[in-house]
């Protein structure tokens, strides 16, 4: 094993692309990138800018030529958003832990725009989770009833809150997959120095 160019003390396997850089954050990239690349919203949109098919709920296949297979055969894969969808909320609560803990500092508290962007990630993170079909469908979807004796339960509270943001999750895919890049990207210029965090300390 031999270490990889820009990433010093990190061992590169002999099998790993000379071409990638090696990263944790590469290693891990498979957990949220499954679950953006799976997402039923994601799909819609590349299906529709690059199949052409559907094109809509009520319309037709182009030219009545292109049978829409959905996830039927080349995209059986796409079945895995559920599955990718527990990893995703695992990351809400490590990226919740990261966000707590970048207001404290030596044993105090403070704020600084760190602080708040790393907030800011996680909190449109779990919008964006939150609104998923699989999650909505996890806590009460499968029910055919979420009511007791027409009394508000539990489930059929959560599916209601869920329901808010899935009414709302395309907006919240976008603007948590551009804020997630703001994130990284501010993280990486602190720790290579070509920034200074203000803060409170």
């Amino acid at each position: 094993m031999t270490c990889g160019p820009g990433s010093p003390g990190i061992p590169r396997p002999s099998w790993w692309p000379s071409f990638v850089p090696i990263s944790p954050a590469i290693l891990i990239l498979i957990f949220p990138g499954s679950f953006r690349f799976t997402c039923y919203y994601y799909r819609k949109a590349y299906y529709r800018s690059f199949a052409g098919s559907p094109p809509g709920c009520a319309v037709g296949p182009l030219a009545g030529k292109r049978k829409y297979r959905g996830e039927t055969a080349v995209l059986l894969f796409q079945n895995l958003h559920r599955f990718a969808m527990y990893f995703a909320l695992i990351f809400i609560f490590l990226l919740g832990k990261d966000a707590v803990e970048a207001f404290f500092k030596d044993g105090h508290v403070g704020i600084g725009i760190g602080s708040i962007i790393l907030t800011i990630n996680v909190v449109l993170i779990a919008s964006y989770t939150f609104g998923c079909h699989s999650f909505r469908h996890l806590i009460g979807g499968r029910k055919d009833c979420m009511s007791d004796c027409g009394k508000p339960s539990l489930a059929l509270g959560t599916w209601k809150k869920a329901t808010w943001f899935n009414m709302r999750h395309m907006q919240f895919a976008w603007l948590s997959l551009v804020w997630v890049m703001v994130t990284d990207l501010y993280v990486r210029l602190l720790s290579m120095g070509y920034l200074r965090d203000l803060n409170t300390w």
